[in-house]
Formats: structure tokens, C-alpha cells, sequence
């Protein structure tokens, strides 16, 4: 990860080589290969790629005792989604997102950032990264991450360093799409939601094989939102998705697939009316109602009860 970082996020390392010698100062020997580790982990947890190391990075591994570790894949629960401008309450585009619950939950903290290149941004900072799978900058982008899944796949980026690209030097959200396809993809790369200060909108969905853009009313969406989850949605990527233990990505990702369905009924009716703020995202992710994609009805619970 370090040489595919080097190739094509430089800055990352920089990051990575400042927290190690912090750590140094404060009397704790962290090296920036172990940076990596720890940066990369979430990756690695939840669909590490199966393939040999690539041949041109056979010179570098071979300072350290470098093995294959085949990983299964664990399932993802992020939502996140974007409405323009033209159906909020105040004229200005919302990006938000969500992450599922990892095997390990680490703290987290808010960073605003002022490197003395690039772009300044607020994201938030964790143990061994200064990022998280969202970020607004100067430039005025915003921009979430879900995952998604690729199968058995070679070795290439992760999405941490790209992470930290998107963070500090990316602009707008076609310079993101540039970026993103432009990438050798591994099995944990994934989805981007995007929104700028001039209220558009845009996503991706992507993995290792796949790429393709969403734009708001690609799925007959009656108003301009779209809705990313854990699977590809956007028109003739169905396909796309992969099975797992022979099971269709209908079965083992049903849990994708009715977020997706909630999140889209709860934004069909907020942007109703152009009604669509904050507090309607905290009502919408804090809610204990789901819509059935199967029967196209909502399921109404009512939290400490059998109801």
C-alpha cells in the first residue's frame, strides 16, 4: 500500500512519516509501514484481496515477511445520500452519510486541517489516519464514502490514501470522478456521494472491476436526490453485483438493499415540499421505521414494545 501510495497519493505519506515522528517525540517507536497498517485496517477487515502481490512491487516487499491472508467478506451498513439545493429548505445542497459498526469501534475526533498545500478541510481523525470516509474543503466539495464489494481480487489502492487525496487536493466533483476512474481499484473500493457550493450533486459506485456514475433521477427519482448504500443501483449494473457462498447479492445483501429502499421513500417525501434540512436528516437516520422493497409498504415499530 505504501508503493501503490507513493504512486499516486504522495501526499499521504507525508501524513503518515509526521505521525510517526510525533509518536517518536512522545517516547513510542511507530514506524510508517505500521502507520499503514493501522490506516489501512478497516480495508483489510472487510475484503483484503486474495491475489499475489503485484510483480512491481515484489522489490519493495521483500525487506519484510509479506504473505497472502485470504479474507472473507464481512458485510457493510453505510447509508448516505445527497439532495441539491433546488429541494432544501435553504437553497444549499446536504451530503450525509452514515458508517455501519466495525468489528473494532476506535474514537474518533474532529480535524480541521491547514496544510500549506492544497486545500484546507474539516474530516474527522482516528488512530492512525487523519481522515475518515467523509470530508468538506475549501474548494467547497463535500463528499461520504460506502462500501462495496468486488469478490476475489488482485492487490492494488485502497481507499484510505485516496481518502486523504480527495481531502486536500481534489476541487470539485468532476475532478473527483477524473481521479477515482483514473485508479487501479482493489476489492474494498467502493461508493462516493459528492455535493459542491454551487448545490450539484453526484455519486459513484465502483469496486475493483466496475465503474459508473449516478446522477439524481437516473432511478426515476421524483425530485433531485439519489441514494448510495452497499451495492450497485445505478441503471444496468445489477449484474455488477457479486454473489457470496453461492447466494445472490439479493439474499446476503438484502440489508443494502432496504436501506436503500428507506432512505429513498424518507427523501421522496421530505423534498415533497423542499422541506429537506438538518433536522430531517437526524430524523431520517434516528428513525426505527423501514420500507419493505419487496411489498413497497413502510414497517412501523415502535422501539420497547412487540409492535
Amino acid at each position: 500500500q505504501l508503493y501503490f501510495s507513493e504512486k499516486y497519493t504522495p501526499g499521504f505519506k507525508e501524513w503518515l512519516k509526521g505521525m510517526s515522528d510525533g509518536c517518536k517525540t512522545m517516547g513510542y517507536e511507530i514506524s510508517v509501514e505500521e502507520m499503514m497498517l493501522i490506516a489501512c485496517f478497516t480495508s483489510e477487515f472487510y475484503e483484503r484481496p486474495t491475489g499475489d502481490y503485484p510483480e512491481e512491487t515484489k522489490d519493495y516487499l521483500q525487506q519484510f515477511d509479506s504473505k497472502r491472508n485470504p479474507k472473507d467478506n464481512e458485510r457493510n451498513f453505510c447509508t448516505s445520500f445527497a439532495v441539491s439545493g433546488k429541494n432544501t429548505a435553504d437553497g444549499k445542497a446536504i451530503v450525509a452519510g452514515i458508517g455501519g459498526s466495525a468489528f473494532e469501534a476506535i474514537d474518533k475526533v474532529i480535524l480541521m486541517a491547514f496544510p500549506k498545500e492544497g486545500y484546507s478541510y474539516i474530516t474527522c481523525s482516528t488512530i492512525g489516519k487523519n481522515h475518515d470516509q467523509l470530508c468538506l474543503n475549501t474548494s467547497g466539495l463535500g463528499w461520504v464514502f460506502t462500501g462495496n464489494y468486488s469478490g476475489p481480487c488482485d492487490w492494488s489502492l485502497m481507499p484510505e490514501p485516496v481518502f486523504h487525496h480527495l481531502c486536500q487536493y481534489s476541487s470539485g466533483i468532476k475532478d473527483v470522478e477524473k481521479y477515482i476512474e483514473s485508479l487501479p481499484r482493489c476489492g474494498a473500493f467502493a461508493n462516493f456521494t459528492m455535493g459542491d457550493s454551487k448545490g450539484n450533486i453526484s455519486g459513484i459506485e465502483s469496486n475493483h472491476y466496475h465503474f459508473v456514475t449516478r446522477k439524481p433521477g437516473d432511478l426515476g427519482e421524483p425530485a433531485e436526490y439519489f441514494v448510495i448504500t452497499n451495492h450497485f443501483a445505478a441503471p444496468g449494473t445489477e449484474d455488477w453485483n457479486i454473489e457470496i457462498n453461492g447466494a445472490s447479492y439479493k439474499e446476503w445483501n438484502y440489508p443494502s438493499i432496504t436501506r436503500f429502499a428507506t432512505a429513498d421513500a424518507f427523501l421522496k417525501e421530505y423534498t415533497a415540499d423542499k422541506k429537506m434540512d438538518i433536522e430531517h436528516v437526524r430524523m431520517m437516520y434516528s428513525s426505527d421505521d423501514w420500507f419493505d422493497p419487496v411489498s413497497k409498504k413502510w414497517v412501523r415499530n415502535d422501539p420497547g414494545t412487540d409492535a
